[in-house]
């Protein structure tokens, strides 16, 4: 870690000038179709993983901790 965080160090510079960001560049960025895809995931993926996350208990009558072990487990 000491040798990346030198290297990182040595390499990243600081940029010369910087320009005032707007909400209506943050918004344009989503113009661009691989950030628009990636964001439609992302939001999809969330809203999937709560929603089972919320209703698991109640279809497999688990206890606390045998969800817990469900969970562990999916995500290692």
């Amino acid at each position: 870690m000491l040798i990346a965080f030198g290297f990182v160090i040595v390499t990243v510079t600081e940029p010369e000038a910087e320009r005032k960001q707007g909400v209506r560049d943050v918004v344009g960025t989503f113009l661009h179709t691989g950030v628009l895809t990636n964001a439609i995931v992302g939001l999809l993926y969330t809203y999937g993983f709560f929603t089972l996350l919320a209703y698991t208990p109640l279809i497999l009558d688990l206890t606390t901790f045998q969800l817990g072990f469900v969970f562990f487990a999916w995500g290692m």
